[in-house]
């Protein structure tokens, strides 16, 4: 079994608190996916609808993790943004 450690910052972090719940969430599922599969932090633009199954208007929840720096827009996906609240 793999683990995603998460800094405890995180829920006081201004870009999580600018996107919303969603989104955290999302990046949370993230990484976890980049994790389980050994992608450096990748995630490919396939699996976006199975990390979002469920919730409503995933793209404008990528959008804002995009706008507020979580996630940066890579060629076949996103990458977790350079200011990483994570470690793989």
């Amino acid at each position: 079994m793999l683990y995603v450690k998460i800094d405890t910052r995180v829920l006081t972090n201004g870009k999580f608190l600018a996107a919303g719940p969603l989104a955290f969430a999302l990046y949370v599922k993230g990484l976890c996916y980049a994790k389980e599969h050994m992608t450096d932090g990748m995630v490919p633009h396939a699996v976006i609808p199975l990390l979002t199954l469920g919730m409503p208007s995933p793209a404008d929840v990528v959008a804002e993790m995009v706008r507020v720096g979580l996630w940066a827009e890579v060629e076949g996906g996103y990458a977790v943004g350079a200011e990483r609240w994570a470690e793989f």
